[in-house]
């Protein structure tokens, strides 16, 4: 998950990145985004990525409300008894070595000037209401 080129002062532009491994030869890129999202900056925020291995949907939320969806051909299902790294806090072209097809880190990339905290994984695809109703209460702080 990162914010894109585009982002302004009182905008970003969310982008999520997803790779399915399918063979150790191949593999299928999951892009979903492009959503320009009002105030992340600054500012305690939510996002929410779900992943229905049965539809192959990507779904992406920002504060407890869905920001969009695609349906990467050729994508399902993900293994994720063979999952690798998990980038968080910076992005997959920056680490060293790259874990993209770049030999080396690419000086374009950055990390997150932020705090990132309650990174979740559930095994089953939560619904829009349970995402709104984990967003409402950590506004209540709870």
């Amino acid at each position: 998950m990162f914010f894109d080129n585009g982002s302004t002062a009182t905008t970003g532009v969310l982008k999520v990145h997803m790779y399915n491994n399918a063979a150790i030869t191949t593999g299928v890129d999951g892009w979903e985004g492009g959503y320009s999202v009002a105030n992340p900056w600054n500012t305690w925020i939510q996002v929410v990525v779900t992943y229905d291995d049965s539809a192959g949907k990507i779904t992406v939320y920002y504060n407890g409300a869905a920001a969009g969806n695609n349906t990467p051909a050729n994508f399902t299902p993900l293994n994720w008894s063979a999952a690798a790294n998990m980038v968080f806090g910076t992005l997959q072209f920056q680490t060293t070595p790259s874990l993209t097809s770049a030999t080396g880190s690419q000086g374009w990339a950055s990390y997150l000037t932020g705090t990132l905290d309650q990174v979740r994984f559930y095994n089953e695809v939560l619904s829009s209401t349970q995402i709104s109703a984990l967003y409402n209460l950590e506004l209540l702080g709870r």
